[in-house]
């Protein structure tokens, strides 16, 4: 038997060769080098927004902490710490209390807040860290401290000096905290409100809130200052129109302030105008960034220039600048009775059938009660009305007192001429005068003003003839009325007529007898001016327990042969319960004031061409001169009246943090200004920046935050 045998052949495989290993090699390198890069990238990425995350965390705690307790705070018991050269805040002192179980804040006496703990924010650098750190100092029972500024500040910059309250005011009731061990800086911006006066159109602002600061008693420097203007604006310029500063806020009229001082530019009062308050704004005519105009203004003080909610007894509020003056004859008439009001009838213009179409040649004695008169008056005018169909001519009138009840047979009171009876005249603007009229159909006209009494309390008669003519005829509601006489012929200048006294139902021709009516004939109305009058100003809250109140203030004119008198009255009641008035002075010392004006002038006689004629009350009265002894020319009464403006009351305000607020004009010329009081700028907010840097590796990690607070509890 015979074997095949096969052979087996194997294969040689080869290995890698050099440059293959190295190849391979290069590129797990470079795979394992990119790998790493990856790694360590995401790994410090990773660490620093890590520690950017702490110190974020860090910062949000400190923050929320600083936020909430200013947020609570009082702006009135802050003081502030600044590194000379510096210009913004590096530390903090403000006033904190402890809340009850129910949450409130314990409050003193006076109704305000009890405030009895500082805490002060500040930095230090220790020098056993090597590190700046942001620290937080709390001072209980500090009240005494926190409530006076010199004490309060000097606690302040030992605390920044020291690092702590250690070595300073109540050391014995302070503690330190530290709230972050690392920071760059802490700072502190008193933020003030600016004011932008363009508008493209002259209007009033809405109220402007400039800020806080702190006032002592006394007088303080307001000082407007050109930061800027709007790109739309012509120019700088700015108005000013009125000012109110806390606690008590009286509308400061800046209009009524001469400038303290100035850039040197012009000031001036534009208006009249309702918009604005007072009718009048104050403009200065600044022309660049820095021009300024500084008003000194006493802390506190209440300014009545506009006299809003007065009670006003015959004074009138006049002029371009609001003033009170007691009116003369032509600003102060009033209408005081009317032919209307007596008769009950609304209609002067009727025909009456029982008296024809004429009055001519009858003499008529009209009525006037005490019952249908609204005031009192030391000088009267008589308006007489003719009718609508012809002209009347009325010869001789006279205005009599009369006495309840007393009738036409004995009509007059027995008394000294003048003051119970007394004859009108008719002038023609020229000094001409007489005393008869002619009135056009449909026309009414005034006798001359003449120094009678007229008061609410007595009955009056106007007597006159008519010679021809129609009258206006208010007939009278009830025919059984008597509201006239009236009888034939001329017997106006006799007080008494001894004739019957009939009714009018049926007149006999000739009119021989003295008929009553229920008629009132051709006297329209009575118009009166009185020679004194007040104004009494509404009650002022000064806020203060016991103000303690200086002297008053006012502008006034009081021409010879008039006079003023301004009172003063308070009380702790605002309804000025047990309050009497003192003149010149605020009487007592309570929280609630309230001014008052008296006014008066004696009337006298001006003729028009030699001016004032000395005329005594009795010569006048008892001989009825009426006429200028030179020229003949009628006598006028007249009256130079006083007035009151500005009435000023001050009173040492309580040192405290003030709110400063006001409205401002608006125009295409007006800049951008901001407001100092005594060099020092208003604090609106607080904005407060913590920043933080750390080190890492080769480079720095910087975070910072910034927020504004606004202390809520400021001034109380």
């Amino acid at each position: 038997m015979g074997y095949n045998i096969k052979k087996v052949r194997f294969l040689n495989k080869k290995g890698m060769s050099l440059m293959e290993v190295l190849i391979s090699f290069l590129i797990i390198s470079m795979t394992i080098g990119v790998t790493l890069q990856i790694w360590t990238f995401v790994y410090k990425s990773w660490t620093r927004d890590t520690i950017m995350t702490k110190m974020r965390i860090d910062l949000e705690i400190a923050m929320e902490t600083i936020k909430h307790e200013l947020r609570l705070s009082s702006a009135t018991y802050a003081s502030f710490y600044k590194v000379a050269g510096e210009s913004e805040y590096s530390a903090i002192s403000f006033p904190a209390v402890n809340a009850d179980t129910n949450g409130f804040f314990p409050l003193t006496a006076g109704g305000k807040i009890d405030w009895d703990i500082s805490i002060i924010y500040h930095t230090y650098d220790n020098a056993g860290t090597g590190k700046r750190e942001l620290r937080r100092t709390v001072f209980t029972s500090n009240e005494d401290i926190l409530t006076d500024q010199t004490q309060r500040e000097t606690q302040l910059s030992n605390v920044v000096t020291n690092g702590d309250g250690s070595g300073g005011p109540n050391a014995g009731n302070t503690a330190t905290k530290v709230m972050i061990d690392s920071i760059e800086n802490l700072t502190i911006d008193t933020q003030a409100q600016e004011f932008d006066g363009y508008s493209s159109s002259v209007r009033k602002s809405d109220n402007i809130v400039f800020g806080s600061v702190k006032l002592d008693s006394g007088n303080h420097d307001y000082r407007f200052e050109v930061t800027g203007k709007n790109a739309m604006s012509s120019g700088r310029e700015m108005g000013i129109d009125a000012l109110s500063i806390s606690p008590s806020g009286c509308s400061q009229e800046m209009e009524t302030y001469t400038p303290y001082a100035t850039s040197g530019d012009g000031a001036s009062v534009e208006g009249p105008d309702v918009t604005w308050s007072g009718h009048n704004f104050l403009e200065y005519g600044s022309g660049g960034v820095g021009d300024y105009i500084t008003f000194r203004i006493y802390y506190d003080t209440w300014l009545e220039a506009n006299f809003d909610n007065s009670v006003r007894d015959n004074t009138i509020l006049t002029g371009n600048t609001l003033y009170v003056k007691l009116p003369d004859e032509e600003e102060g008439n009033e209408n005081v009775w009317t032919a209307e009001i007596e008769a009950g009838s609304a209609s002067g213009d009727a025909t009456k059938a029982d008296f024809g179409t004429s009055l001519s040649g009858i003499t008529v004695r009209n009525i006037i009660s005490s019952s249908n008169i609204d005031a009192d008056g030391d000088m009267a005018r008589v308006k007489f009305s003719s009718h609508s169909g012809s002209t009347l001519t009325i010869n001789s009138a006279y205005i009599d007192e009369r006495s309840s009840g007393q009738n036409c047979v004995t009509p007059a009171v027995t008394g000294t001429p003048g003051e119970t009876r007394i004859q009108l005249y008719f002038t023609d603007g020229l000094g001409n005068t007489s005393s008869s009229v002619t009135l056009a159909a449909g026309e009414e006209k005034f006798s001359n003003w003449f120094i009678f009494p007229i008061s609410t309390t007595k009955n009056y008669f106007v007597t006159f003839y008519i010679n021809d003519g129609f009258v206006s005829i208010w007939p009278g509601t009830n025919a059984v009325d008597i509201n006239s006489y009236l009888i034939g012929g001329d017997y106006a200048a006799q007080p008494s007529w001894s004739v019957p006294i009939g009714h009018d139902t049926v007149m006999p021709p000739g009119l021989n007898n003295c008929i009553s009516s229920a008629g009132m004939f051709a006297t329209a109305s009575l118009e009166i001016w009185a020679k004194s009058g007040s104004v009494t100003t509404e009650v002022y809250d000064t806020k203060l327990t016991n103000p303690g109140y200086n002297s008053l203030n006012w502008d006034s004119s009081v021409p010879s042969g008039s006079f003023l008198a301004v009172y003063g009255r308070s009380s702790s009641d605002e309804l000025m319960g047990g309050a009497s008035w003192s003149a010149g002075s605020i009487s007592g010392s309570g929280r609630y004031a309230q001014l008052r004006a008296v006014l008066s002038a004696d009337p006298y006689w001006t003729c028009i061409t030699h001016g004032t004629v000395n005329v005594s009350d009795s010569q006048y009265k008892n001989s009825g001169v009426i006429a200028c002894s030179t020229c003949g020319k009628f006598l006028i009464p007249a009256a130079d009246c006083p007035w009151v403006d500005n009435m000023t009351a001050t009173w040492p305000g309580a040192s405290k943090m003030c709110d400063v607020s006001g409205y401002f004009a608006q125009k295409p010329n007006y800049g951008i200004i901001k407001l100092t009081v005594d060099g020092n700028d208003l604090i609106k907010g607080l904005g407060l920046t913590l920043e933080v840097v750390e080190d890492f590796q080769d480079d720095q990690i910087e975070v910072a935050l910034t927020v504004e607070v606004e202390p809520r509890n400021t001034g109380k």
